[in-house]
C-alpha cells in the first residue's frame, strides 16, 4: 500500500471518529434542559464536515485499493464473513449518516431558537436523529475493526 493510501485510510478513521464524537456531543447537549445553541451549531457543523471528509477519503480508499487488494484477502481468509456481513452492511448503513447529519445540522442552524422553548416536538426529534447518527457511527467503527482484523 502506498503512503497516500495509508494516509487516506488513517484520515478516514480519524475524521470518522471525530464526526461521531461531534454528533455524540450534540446528542448529549440536546438532552439538557436548556441546550446551548452556539455549542450545538459548532458541534453539528464540525461533525458534518468530519463525516463528509471521512466519507470521501474512505470512498477513495475503497475504490482504488480495498476492492482490488484487500477484499480478496478477507474473502480468502478464515473470516470471509467479515466482508460479506460487516463491510457490506458498513457500506450501506454509512450512506445514511451524512444525510442525517446534514438534516440535523441544518435544523439546528435554522431552528436553534426553538430548542429551549420546547420540551418535546422538534427537540425530541433532534435527540433521536443525533442518537441514531452516534449509534450508527459506533456500529460502523466496530465493523471496520472486525474487517481490519480479518485481513491480519
Amino acid at each position: 500500500m502506498t503512503s497516500l493510501l495509508q494516509i487516506l485510510l488513517i484520515a478516514h478513521i480519524i475524521f470518522g471518529l471525530l464526526g461521531v464524537v461531534g454528533f455524540y456531543a450534540v446528542w448529549m447537549v440536546l438532552l439538557k434542559r436548556n441546550p446551548t445553541p452556539k455549542f450545538l451549531k459548532l458541534s453539528s457543523l464540525w461533525g458534518l464536515i468530519f463525516l463528509i471528509v471521512s466519507w470521501l477519503t474512505g470512498g477513495y480508499y475503497y475504490a482504488t485499493f480495498y476492492g482490488a487488494s484487500v477484499k480478496p484477502i478477507v474473502k480468502a481468509s478464515a473470516y470471509p464473513w467479515a466482508h460479506n456481513l460487516f463491510m457490506e452492511a458498513k457500506e450501506h448503513v454509512f450512506l445514511f449518516m451524512p444525510f442525517l447529519a446534514v438534516v440535523l445540522t441544518l435544523v439546528i442552524w435554522l431552528q436553534h431558537e426553538k430548542l429551549n422553548a420546547e420540551v418535546g416536538g422538534l427537540k425530541h426529534s433532534l435527540v433521536l436523529v443525533a442518537g441514531i447518527i452516534t449509534i450508527i457511527g459506533f456500529i460502523v467503527t466496530f465493523a471496520g475493526i472486525i474487517i481490519s482484523g480479518a485481513v491480519r
